[in-house]
């Protein structure tokens, strides 16, 4: 019976680990009015680092089609240049381990064994960073960061779909 309560709390711990939330973190110039900005187009030089030419279309596409449904337009003379930062790197997450043991405790001393099984997985971390810079002042109005480890097999298109998507949900900021 104590077996199955700890396999059931293993499991329990599995599940609810495996479903990890991403970091979005924005920031801006609180002194821009964003109202202004009707139109937008990416820096021709984005240093994409090892971003497979599928992903640089989906991750383009994606925010494309974010800008197109807050009512911007992409034109060759842009109010806004966005600039793209992705990193990928593996890593190897610590899930846990799974301890088995057993003792006896007398009147003058105990024996005791246990054994630890070591668990981890191999992830993906991704980094997008999305920029937004005013063309005409070259200066910086807007940044959003989004961090998420995933699995090595995880659907792409669907991933930086999310991303783009949760994003550019703070774009335009809402001033407080």
């Amino acid at each position: 019976m104590k077996i199955q309560y700890l396999l059931s709390l293993v499991a329990m711990f599995f599940v609810l680990t495996s479903c990890g939330t991403a970091d979005v973190a924005t920031d801006y110039d609180r002194n821009v009015d964003f109202s202004q900005y009707k139109t937008y187009n990416f820096y021709t030089n984005i240093q994409w680092g090892k971003t497979n030419g599928l992903d640089q279309t989906r991750i383009l596409n994606a925010i494309e089609h974010e800008l197109n449904a807050k009512g911007m337009s992409k034109v060759e003379a842009p109010d806004l240049l966005i600039d793209i930062k992705t990193h990928e790197n593996e890593v190897k997450r610590n899930a846990g381990n799974i301890g088995i043991g057993s003792g006896n405790y007398g009147r003058r001393g105990g024996v005791g064994v246990s054994v630890g099984i070591p668990i981890s997985r191999k992830r993906l971390h991704k980094n997008y960073i999305i920029e937004m810079v005013d063309s005409k002042t070259n200066n910086l109005v807007w940044q959003g960061v989004f961090e998420k480890d995933i699995s090595p097999n995880a659907d792409n298109t669907e991933v930086i779909s999310t991303a783009m998507n949760k994003l550019l949900s703070k774009y335009p900021p809402q001033k407080k």
